[in-house]
């Protein structure tokens, strides 16, 4: 189990407050339960699991999961557009930037991020300024 005991938690759906997020916390230590402090995924309130483990077996009302749902349906383009604009409400992106789902963590994003800027000879300049950076240079 971990023993990691500090965090910065930045609350992202809609009703968490900080009592709300206190209060999960409560429950997570006094239950037992182990509590994720490190990079990537982060502990949600329960009634965020309960909501996604029901809409993982029907999402909505379209008698299919989510995951079980083509990617150009319009009920997944629909779910998509949504999420976007709470994305865009909740963090306050502009409309002028483009907001993307992307599957795996940072350090596969990096690769991403440099081929996507890089001029088509596949040479540039990248600079080193601590440790997420040099992984990046990789």
């Amino acid at each position: 189990q971990s023993t990691k005991t500090s965090t910065t938690l930045i609350p992202v759906w809609p009703s968490w407050t900080a009592e709300s997020v206190a209060s999960s916390l409560f429950y997570s230590i006094m239950s037992g339960k182990v509590i994720n402090f490190g990079a990537g995924p982060s502990k949600l309130p329960e009634e965020v699991m309960l909501e996604v483990q029901r809409e993982l077996l029907q999402y909505g009302q379209t008698g299919i999961s989510v995951i079980e749902m083509s990617h150009r349906s319009p009920e997944y383009e629909d779910l998509n557009n949504s999420t976007q604009q709470l994305a865009r409400k909740l963090l306050n992106i502009p409309d002028n930037y483009s907001v993307l789902f992307m599957q795996g963590g940072g350090t596969g994003l990096f690769c991403a991020v440099a081929m996507n800027l890089m001029s088509r000879s596949g040479k540039a300049d990248y600079i080193v300024t601590g440790s997420w950076s040099a992984k990046a240079a990789k």
